[in-house]
């Protein structure tokens, strides 16, 4: 089908579920699934109203969004956000979202009272359902002590809160969740505590038969920061866009021809990611840039903790199993941090580290360290 402008426009914005589920026919909306471009840059596309005064667009470019691959060959996708707080184009999706293999595309949705808007959650396959656990969600909506969990039936694709008994993790998100015999067993992750986020040390339990939460251990942990010797910022974020760009060539175009770049210069700021690595000594390397958190040891990447994309990398958290821990690598202001759950031999560790910081320090054009941060909340 072809998408013209009047069509769009009738399907740009985003909506909730009226039913559980409500089944979207919307083509804008199977086809930005495909085209998986920003809110903003299929608006300016279609020439359509600023979401300063229309309010959020429709997209499927969003982080914390999770993947599920099903018996079948068809993959689930399960809410997820678009854009930061402060941004026009900011939604946290409650929608679901089936890709079948023959490449068609089926939206579902549902009321808030049923399904609140989720993302940086787990989704884990049980037989014929899903296991939806943890959320981020909007800061007002968060609940602290308690634990988000919901089942997604794969043969009606409805969606039913499960009432927990028992202490849990507490309002958790960026976790991997995996099940180990009978029971989902969650790991790591981040926890909203009403004024701030504290790390998941635990691993936790939920028996899926009686709905009870326990806490099994508290788990072995190791952490390091890696960050310039020199104590200048990381360049994490300019990095990340100028790999964005030269994976999408349109968005360098749609920045030079369509944002206003002068005035931005004018105050000082270079929208350019490339000029601004250059003029701070840096050259970017796709090469090694491409195989930052892929170190070279044997390993699985994990799409557990809200993955967005298939590689098991949600914005600036990747997550990996090596032997038998979990490793991940969160992009922070001061550096990455590097963080392995679980027992591995030293060498292997010292590998994973050393691996970090030689790659961050051909990234940088200086040299980098990595320094131990672990460090067991009082």
């Amino acid at each position: 089908m072809k998408i013209d402008r009047e069509l769009f426009l009738s399907q740009r914005a985003p909506r909730r579920g009226r039913k559980n589920p409500e089944r979207f026919d919307m083509p804008v909306w199977a086809w930005l699934v495909e085209r998986g471009v920003s809110a903003y840059t299929v608006n300016q596309e279609f020439a359509g109203p600023s979401a300063f005064d229309a309010g959020p667009g429709w997209c499927f470019d969003r982080f914390g969004c999770s993947r599920t691959e099903l018996p079948d060959g068809r993959v689930l996708h399960v809410g997820g956000e678009h854009e930061d707080h402060y941004d026009p184009d900011f939604y946290i999706y409650n929608d679901a979202i089936l890709r079948h293999p023959d490449g068609s595309v089926q939206i579902f949705g549902y009321p808030e009272k049923i399904f609140p808007p989720t993302d940086f959650h787990s989704a884990t396959l049980q037989d014929e359902r899903v296991w939806l656990l943890g959320n981020l969600g909007y800061d007002e909506r968060r609940k602290p002590g308690t634990t988000p969990v919901f089942t997604l039936d794969i043969a009606t694709m409805a969606i039913r809160g499960v009432a927990t008994k028992g202490a849990g993790p507490g309002w958790i998100h960026r976790h991997s969740a995996e099940f180990q015999g009978d029971a989902l067993i969650v790991r790591g992750g981040e926890v909203f505590e009403g004024g701030e986020l504290v790390e998941n040390h635990a691993v936790w339990a939920l028996d899926p038969r009686t709905r009870r939460w326990s806490q099994i251990s508290t788990s072995p942990f190791q952490q390091w920061i890696v960050h310039r010797v020199d104590g200048e910022p990381m360049l994490l974020f300019e990095l990340g866009m100028a790999a964005f760009e030269a994976d999408c060539p349109e968005m360098a175009e749609v920045r030079q021809t369509e944002l206003p770049a002068e005035e931005f210069l004018r105050l000082g700021i270079d929208l350019d990611p490339n000029r601004r690595l250059e003029a701070a000594g840096c050259t970017f390397d796709p090469a090694v840039y491409s195989v930052l958190y892929a170190p070279d040891l044997p390993h699985e990447v994990l799409a557990g903790p809200g993955d967005d994309t298939e590689f098991g990398r949600s914005q600036d958290h990747t997550c990996l199993r090596v032997g038998g821990a979990v490793v991940r690598y969160a992009e922070r202001l001061e550096g990455v941090v590097l963080r392995v759950e679980g027992e591995l031999p030293e060498h292997v560790v010292r590998q994973l580290t050393d691996d970090l910081v030689g790659k961050l320090s051909a990234l940088h054009g200086v040299p980098c360290a990595a320094e131990r941060s672990d460090r067991p909340r009082s």
